[in-house]
């Protein structure tokens, strides 16, 4: 299915289960909320996290509202930001706001970012510059630039993505799923939200 992300929606603090679940049930439970947006947690990352002490420990292996809240905004968030710089705003957050106000906050700006960079009217639009030189165009913004391929190679894409060569030679169905995200339209959200959140 097409990601729509007027339609996605993260769950806000209340919806979030305060029954207490065990690690396997609170990874799926994180990994079902931000399946659509490709970000991800294991069982040993949520471990870490506790054993770093950025996530309360679990009472009884299970874990709480709380504890999800925070796992899911460092999942997302340490896409862009150092565990350290994230360290840095749980403590002005715990000086500021209480956490359901602030995860709200950042669920409501999250879905406004990826609004703004997902659902622009134009569909990418690809336009000659030069003799063999292509720029990708999406509602008159710049997105990315490269060359037409002699042959169609790749297949970790779609649309154009065979066709598309980049200054490194690669076309875009030839980037490995990392090398994608550095450029992808997901990134440029998550960057978004960091200027946001250095704004604060």
């Amino acid at each position: 299915m097409k990601f729509s992300a007027r339609d996605y929606r993260m769950p806000r603090y209340k919806e979030i289960p305060n029954v207490g679940l065990y690690l396997e049930q609170t990874v799926k439970y994180i990994n079902e909320c931000l399946a659509p947006i490709e970000i991800s947690i294991t069982p040993s990352m949520l471990s870490n996290y506790v054993k770093k002490g950025y996530i309360d420990r679990p009472v009884k292996k299970q874990y709480y509202a709380d504890q999800i809240a925070y796992a899911i905004y460092i999942v997302i968030i340490k896409q862009v930001l150092s565990m350290d710089n994230i360290a840095s705003l749980f403590v002005l957050q715990k000086a500021t706001y209480t956490l359901p106000v602030a995860y709200d906050y950042f669920c409501s700006e999250l879905e406004k970012t990826l609004v703004a960079i997902f659902e622009d009217k134009e569909e990418p639009l690809l336009t000659l510059k030069g003799d063999n030189n292509i720029v990708i165009y999406k509602n008159s913004k710049y997105i990315e630039e490269g060359y037409v391929a002699n042959e169609l190679r790749g297949n970790n894409g779609f649309g154009f993505d065979e066709i598309f060569e980049l200054e490194n030679g690669k076309t875009l169905a030839e980037l490995t799923q990392d090398e994608k995200n550095e450029i992808s339209a997901r990134k440029i959200a998550l960057e978004q939200i960091k200027k946001e959140i250095n704004n604060l």
